[in-house]
């Protein structure tokens, strides 16, 4: 463990806002914390499914910049810290807000709602929208992409109200791999906008082909196919002398084609 590793103690009480202490080195060989809890209006409302319905025992996650709800395959992550309530027999949650910037998110298998805390102030019903969908191919050329990696991941516009953006607050990443004929499904996917890596690697970080943004409406499935068209191009890379000799089965590289300003005719205007 490095000795720069630092810690948080978050302190919650029912009818209080929690409380969290500054971060703790672990440098550091005694460390005295007084917390000071506030007491807080509870904020309680009904979680209705896409039809219309409340939903008894629902979980009511609470995202904030610090506690990042994380999202896959249809559920929020279950190891993590952020605040967490679960709606009563009759679909009732209530929770303390917390004292900093906040989104309510509940992933349910029938569907999945975002909710920021200024909409929740004009009304506390949170109402289910269906899971999106999305399902395609990859190519090169007219081969089809075998198993390789496809990653989609929700973005987020900015917050007008505190200029933080949603994605600071939002987690929501989904993994795959394509079949033999290169197709790629994914089930549950939130409505909004997404980015779509392909041939990516999920260990190094490292991204394939160019990102698609996809746009994904609720209840509905979005076709995206990438490849399928266009034409092979073969060519040789030259390096310089003094780099030495480089192993190209294991050296990652990028080739970009760059148009001939001389055929391409100037904009008009």
């Amino acid at each position: 463990r490095s000795p720069d590793s630092a810690h948080l103690i978050r302190i919650a009480a029912d009818g209080y806002q929690y409380a969290t202490s500054q971060p703790i080195q672990d440098s550091e060989k005694e460390v005295v914390l007084d917390f000071a809890l506030k007491k807080g209006k509870e904020i309680t409302g009904i979680v209705y499914s896409p039809d219309n319905k409340p939903l008894p025992d629902v979980e009511v996650a609470v995202s904030t910049p610090t506690t990042t709800v994380y999202i896959q395959n249809g559920k929020a992550s279950t190891n993590q810290s952020f605040l967490r309530t679960q709606t009563d027999a009759e679909g009732r949650y209530r929770f303390v807000p917390p004292p900093e910037p906040y989104l309510v998110v509940v992933a349910h298998p029938s569907g999945c709602a975002e909710v920021r805390a200024k909409d929740l102030v004009v009304s506390t019903k949170i109402q289910l929208a269906k899971w999106g969908r999305i399902e395609g191919a990859l190519r090169v050329g007219k081969k089809p992409c075998i198993n390789q990696s496809v990653c989609i991941q929700v973005v987020r516009g900015r917050d007008d109200e505190d200029g933080r953006t949603w994605l600071s607050m939002l987690s929501c990443s989904e993994q795959g791999k394509t079949d033999a004929q290169g197709h790629f499904v994914f089930e549950r996917v939130l409505p909004g906008s997404m980015i779509m890596d392909w041939g990516a690697d999920p260990e190094s970080g490292a991204g394939g082909g160019p990102r698609i943004f996809v746009e994904v409406k609720p209840g509905e499935t979005t076709r995206v196919d990438v490849g399928g068209n266009g034409r092979p191009v073969i060519g040789h890379v030259l390096h310089p002398k003094d780099v030495g000799k480089i192993d190209w089965k294991n050296e990652r590289t990028t080739c970009m084609l760059k148009p001939n300003s001389s055929e391409t005719p100037a904009p008009k205007g």
